[in-house]
C-alpha cells in the first residue's frame, strides 16, 4: 500500500494536504489508518491548524473530523497560537468555541 507518512516537495504530508484542502472525508479516511494527526511541519502547524486556518465548509468539516477523532481544540501552533484565533471562518470559530466548552465541562 501507499506510504501516507511521505512528504511532498514542501515538506506536507497527505494529512496535512487534505487538511489544507479542506477534504474531510479524506481527514477521517487517515485517521481510521492512524495517521499522525499532529505531526508538525517546519511552519510549527499540524494539520488540524491547517484546517482551522480554511474559510469554507470543507476546512470546517475537517476540524470536526479532528476534534472527533481526539485532536484537543486548544492544541497550540510551535509559536503558541491557539486555533481558536486562527479559524478562518465563522464556522470553524463556533465549532472550536463550543468544543472548548465541552472540555472544560469534562
Amino acid at each position: 500500500g501507499a506510504d501516507a507518512t511521505i512528504r511532498d516537495g514542501t515538506g506536507l504530508t497527505p494529512m496535512h494536504a487534505a487538511a489544507q484542502h479542506g477534504y474531510g472525508k479524506i481527514v477521517r479516511m487517515l485517521l481510521r489508518y492512524e495517521v499522525d494527526a499532529n505531526d508538525m511541519h517546519s511552519d510549527g502547524l499540524t494539520p488540524f491548524h491547517r484546517a482551522c486556518l480554511g474559510s469554507d465548509a470543507g476546512h470546517t468539516d475537517a476540524v470536526f473530523a479532528f476534534l472527533d477523532g481526539g485532536v484537543p481544540p486548544d492544541q497550540p501552533t510551535a509559536d503558541n497560537r491557539q486555533p481558536l484565533d486562527m479559524a478562518g471562518s465563522e464556522n470553524t470559530r463556533k465549532l472550536l468555541m463550543e468544543s472548548l466548552r465541552e472540555k472544560r465541562r469534562r
